[in-house]
């Protein structure tokens, strides 16, 4: 039987081509929507591969389902011209074990470099220090907010120290009501906060998940209308009109059924809604994709928001830097945030590295970073939370401190 075997690739996520990586070879360019791809071939029956460590030079990513992809399954992960060094390392369990089967590819892309890249070390600790990188000549950081995405009925009293602590002095709410009328409690929360000296509070409303179709442009007046009532004058600084617009897991939407254009429209209507309330309108978020972003631009809905939002995230620091980079060209002089920031990073450690890196990079870009989240969940993003418990007790000893040092 012939020996197991580990195909390596570059995977183009917007045609689902496949670019086959041989040792030493040379391309003169790839697709700027793509991301190294592992798979399998010959192995023995029985044997099921449940988790696979990808490295691109010194940059880890865990993965843990098919298509075994750098960054997750939907990444973006840019490769400009350089020497790269792809290993990925397949094991039959979930967590720890011995590695079944490992290999490596060294590729460059563009013209030739001088040195190849080293092997990259088993476990890489964070520099702390790391390199940061150095905005484009002319631009200035545009950075004004740091903020930590949680909820309204999260323990106020617990949760105050944090903030206050890690210099988060802005909050971001998610609310899955959109197109049901708004929570006369609302009110009381948003005062309550900004009492406990929250600077700015942003909403995020969307429709509640798994929903069928959006809800009709009537409905959608009929809540802003609500909305206006309980929040005007309430000192809530922003609502954003639905989150992340473009997410889908396989065939199926997560948070929003219609259009992105539709998407455009209800936001559209609730800005009108909400014209003179002193309630600024933020435009439906997207999740890492820079086509999305500018399909949703072009539809004209930034003429009826004050900012723009995009959920970069990815595997790396570059990747995440450039996907803001792009979509601020998009925007031009109209403000930009993130309402949600983070990154999908396989070890604890690449994401100490990862995200020190990226939000430095990502600082002339953006006005407003709302980091993900303040209670860690199980999400790719989710599990690199600032706590530990839903009680606010325990510290998320791989994270807490990273996400304090990162200064505005």
């Amino acid at each position: 039987m012939p020996n197991p075997e580990v195909v390596f690739s570059i995977h183009n996520q917007i045609n689902g081509k496949n670019y086959i990586v041989a040792e030493g070879q040379r391309f003169e360019k790839l697709p700027d929507k793509s991301t190294p791809q592992v798979s399998f071939k010959n192995l023995p029956k029985g044997v099921t591969i449940k988790r696979v460590e990808i490295t691109l030079n010194e940059t880890a990513s865990t993965e843990y389902s098919d298509p075994w992809r750098f960054g997750g399954d939907q990444a973006i992960t840019p490769m400009f011209p350089d020497d790269y060094l792809l290993v990925a390392t397949a094991y039959t369990q979930k967590e720890g074990g011995h590695p079944f089967l490992s290999a490596k590819r060294r590729f460059s892309v563009g013209t030739k470099t001088a040195d190849p890249k080293p092997d990259p070390k088993p476990d890489p600790k964070p520099d702390p220090k790391p390199d940061v990188p150095k905005p484009p000549d002319g631009i200035v950081q545009k950075l004004r907010v740091k903020g930590v995405c949680c909820y309204a009925s999260d323990d106020i009293n617990a949760a105050i120290p944090i903030l206050r602590d890690c210099g988060f002095t802005a909050t971001r709410w998610w609310m899955t009501a959109f197109g049901d009328p708004a929570e006369k409690s609302g009110r009381a929360q948003v005062l309550a906060w900004m009492n406990q000296g929250v600077k700015e509070i942003v909403i995020t409303a969307t429709p509640a998940v798994n929903q069928s179709k959006p809800p009709s442009i009537l409905k959608v007046k009929e809540w802003a209308k609500s909305f206006r009532d309980v929040y005007e004058g309430s000192g809530l600084n922003a609502v954003q009109v639905i989150n992340e617009c473009n997410l889908t897991i396989g065939s199926r939407t997560v948070y929003w059924a219609g259009s992105i254009p539709q998407a455009a429209d209800e936001c559209a209507a609730v800005a009108d809604v909400l014209h003179g309330s002193g309630i600024a309108v933020i435009a439906p978020s997207i999740s890492k994709n820079v086509a999305a972003f500018k399909q949703l631009h072009d539809t004209g809905i930034h003429l009826k928001c004050r900012a723009m939002s995009i959920h970069p995230y990815g595997a790396n620091a570059i990747e995440n830097i450039s996907t803001v980079k792009q979509c601020s060209e998009i925007t031009g002089d109209q403000e930009l945030v993130c309402t949600e920031y983070g990154m999908h990073s396989g070890s604890f450690n690449g994401w100490r590295a990862e995200i020190a890196k990226a939000f430095e990079g990502v600082k002339p870009y953006l006005s407003r970073i709302f980091c993900y989240r303040l209670i860690a969940n199980t999400q790719p993003a989710g599990r690199f939370g600032v706590m530990s418990d839903r009680a606010m007790k325990v510290r998320n000893k791989e994270t807490y401190e990273t996400w304090k040092a990162l200064k505005v």
